[in-house]
């Protein structure tokens, strides 16, 4: 409802706003089950994002369309979006907080995503480096997202030792939140 008043009464001005409102509804729409609606609005938000040239944008549309996580599939639509996103990411020299914590996220994502694999060096390397990544991160919602991510990718392949301390930091920061 809040997109269609938005779109009744809003001008070309209000484009952020309504870019928030459907990153909400495609959030709803995924939360509730109902992924393939989901996926679409997500969809639609890559193409915004690539008109507009935004990494960030893209970067979310990106984290949106995988935000269910399915078992035992890989979606190629899913992971050719993720290292789209992580290439318009790529570049800063010294990127901003934000983007560091996307990009974080998007590494995370792209290893489950990957998963399973038959060759699991590229999902593994990646879970690790996203988990480098926040080391120092004080965001726990980052961190937890970049632990389930990784943690999926890690669950089958790595040490015993590694799974265990990222199920304890999911435990720790689910608290925080």
């Amino acid at each position: 409802r809040a997109l269609a008043a938005h779109e009744a009464h809003g001008d070309a001005t209000h484009e952020d706003r309504r870019t928030e409102l459907l990153i909400a509804l495609g959030w709803a729409a995924t939360e509730a089950g109902r992924l393939d609606r989901g996926r679409d609005v997500f969809r639609q938000l890559a193409a915004v994002a690539r008109e507009r040239g935004d990494g960030r944008l893209l970067a979310r549309a990106a984290l949106g369309q995988g935000g269910a996580y399915v078992l035992a599939e890989i979606r190629t639509e899913l992971v050719d979006l993720l290292r789209e996103a992580l290439d318009a990411l790529a570049g800063a020299h010294d990127p901003e907080p934000e983007d560091r914590r996307l990009v974080a996220r998007l590494l995370a994502r792209l290893a489950g995503a990957l998963t399973p694999n038959p060759e699991p060096p590229e999902p593994l390397a990646l879970a690790r480096r996203a988990l480098a990544m926040i080391l120092d991160e004080s965001d726990p919602r980052t961190r937890i997202d970049v632990a389930v991510g990784a943690g999926s990718a890690l669950i089958d392949f790595s040490p015993p030792a590694e799974r265990i301390v990222v199920g304890a930091d999911v435990g720790a920061d689910e608290d925080a939140v």
